[in-house]
């Protein structure tokens, strides 16, 4: 049987039955009942976590990690679906400029090591069931990461100066996937000044 659409808008009752509607070069018109992220956090599958006081970021790229870091661990039985990220700094700026990136990695054979495991991990639909997945402000990364995407840079203006700096959050609408084993970090090019950073993780948890 083959679904057909209507051109232009209808008429609709509670309970009724309708066809699909479609613009006039058979382009199917819909709309989101809820908020985008709404089914995913209804269901339970949508969870959160960030560092509730500043830290210090180390060099990127390296093994040994400070700042914000999320892993889905081996043998989960989940996909880490990464949406969102955040990032801002809260007191002086590093000494010289730096840039603000995503570092990722995979080992699928030897789990990051939790040196300062995150308390603060929620699932988005408050009272839900913890997340899998794990957040570290401090770890060890069983393989070095590489650099995935630029979120911007860092300048070395005072945290007194006149200009506005705001956060960095982006959407990432969920096309980095961490299969068990992978894991995600906030990367900066040199340390950050003092414990200034405080960032945070949104994701969706799959089961495979």
């Amino acid at each position: 049987m083959k679904a057909e659409g209507r051109v232009g808008a209808i008429t609709a009752e509670s309970g009724s039955v309708n066809p699909l509607v479609t613009g006039e070069k058979g382009d199917l018109i819909s709309s989101l009942l809820h908020g985008r992220y709404y089914q995913a956090a209804k269901d339970g599958r949508l969870m959160t976590a960030a560092n509730q006081a500043g830290v210090v970021t180390v060099i990127g790229l390296h093994t040994t990690y400070t700042g914000l870091v999320l892993s889905n661990p081996v043998g989960s039985g989940i996909d880490v679906s990464l949406l969102r990220v955040g990032v801002g700094f809260i007191v002086a700026q590093p000494t010289t400029g730096a840039i603000v990136a995503l570092e990722a990695g995979y080992n699928g054979a030897t789990d990051v090591t939790h040196s300062v495991p995150s308390t603060t991990l929620r699932n988005c639909y408050l009272g839900g069931a913890a997340p899998v997945a794990k957040v570290d402000t401090g770890a060890t990364l069983p393989t070095a990461p590489t650099l995935i995407e630029s979120f911007g840079s860092v300048l070395t203006e005072a945290i007194t100066g006149s200009t506005v700096q705001p956060a960095y959050n982006f959407d990432l609408g969920g096309y980095l996937i961490l299969p068990p084993g992978g894991y995600c970090a906030i990367y900066t090019t040199i340390a950050s000044g003092a414990a200034s950073m405080v960032a945070s993780f949104i994701w969706e948890e799959i089961a495979v």
